[in-house]
């Protein structure tokens, strides 16, 4: 029976060795220098004999040596004590985390780099053929991604400045203001003005006052109040009159007197004389004009009213005319007091006949 993901049996069995583990130069020396756990003993020579071992020993009690428990040879205190000394102090390192390689024969420990800092440790086992360092690389590899048939058409950064410079001086010519210079030139002028108003005293007052400009720009200028050199404050422009008529001045009175609303118009404003036909002849839309209209929301009375106003507005005579009629009743005025003058100087005079006096009153 196959289970999902059963793997099944698998051959285990315990490496030797990995060279991955074997990252730096002192990991390879203690590999090379390692003594090895079991040495091949070699085979005795004929030549030589050896002794053989003696099945009885005399006991000595000036020495120390005992036997190990593998009987196979004899241990004295001095050496059991050495050896605690080595396995003590092999096992501190150890717990330290410190190995043999980390501290060299004087005794000193040998920095170790860690991860993420200072220069990684080249590998012993790999040898690099290519002896540049990283940046030449880097800029190399940036050369042949430059080379491409893809960059080779594109324009130099030299002749896009020129193409702008060309620009800006055909929008000079035309009269265009350019936005950097417009803001070097707002600058320029909020400094001269912040240096005036530090050196001037607190109440200018020829900074209430504009100066005059000779040309077309007078009359402008004539509108603007206020400001310092440089700055002029431009009053609001006013809200243009609109003229109305009668209907409209009605309409106008009763949204003042709120008996109606801007929403009552605009309700009012959706009817089925509302229409926006195209292609039609003018006539007709002459004829509709006239006839399909509906009746503005006002009583005709205050319409009848507004009427009888206008018509006394354009009854009125012109201002000009009223002039030149009083002008005209002045003068007859002014000879009538002149011929009356002159008929009392005659008929004062008792040397001349009435006869006489008549003919020169008719004269």
């Amino acid at each position: 029976m196959v289970l999902r993901g059963d793997e099944g049996p698998r051959l285990e069995g315990d490496d030797m060795f990995a060279l991955n583990q074997v990252t730096t130069v002192e990991a390879l020396n203690t590999v090379i220098d390692q003594v090895p756990d079991t040495v091949a003993e070699s085979e005795p020579d004929s030549d030589e004999e050896l002794e053989p071992k003696r099945k009885m020993v005399a006991f000595k009690r000036d020495k120390t040596d005992h036997l190990d428990s593998s009987g196979m040879f004899y241990k004295s205190d001095e050496s059991e004590i050495e050896s605690d000394n080595t396995e003590e102090s092999d096992s501190g390192e150890e717990g330290l985390g410190l190995s043999g390689s980390d501290v060299s024969d004087d005794g000193e420990k040998k920095p170790r780099n860690k991860r993420g800092k200072g220069p990684s440790p080249k590998h012993p086992l790999l040898t690099e053929l290519d002896n540049r360092d990283k940046k030449q690389k880097k800029s190399h590899k940036a050369e042949l991604w430059f080379e491409k048939d893809v960059f080779k058409d594109l324009e130099d950064e030299k002749d896009e400045d020129y193409e702008l410079d060309k620009m800006v001086v055909e929008y000079k010519k035309k009269g265009v203001k350019l936005v950097g210079e417009m803001n070097k030139d707002k600058k320029d002028k909020m400094k001269s003005s912040d240096y005036e108003s530090d050196s001037g005293s607190d109440y200018d007052v020829e900074g209430l006052v504009t100066k005059p400009v000779a040309g077309k720009k007078n009359k402008q200028n004539k509108k603007q109040v206020g400001g310092k050199d440089g700055f002029t404050v431009v009053p609001k422009k006013e809200d243009r009159k609109r003229k109305l008529d009668e209907e409209g001045l009605a309409l106008g009175s009763l949204m003042v007197s709120s008996q109606r609303t801007k929403r009552d118009l605009l309700d009012a404003g959706w009817n089925r004389f509302a229409f926006n036909d195209e292609g039609l002849p003018d006539w007709f839309v002459e004829d509709e004009k006239v006839h399909m209209k509906k009746d503005a929301p006002v009583p005709k009375e205050l319409v009848d009213e507004y009427k009888q106003k206008m018509q006394e507005m354009n009854v009125r005579p012109i201002k000009k005319v009223i002039e030149a009629k009083a002008r005209k009743k002045k003068r007859a005025v002014r000879r009538l007091e002149k011929a009356k003058k002159k008929v009392e100087s005659i008929m004062d005079n008792v040397d001349v006949s009435d006869r006489e006096k008549a003919n020169q009153i008719k004269r």
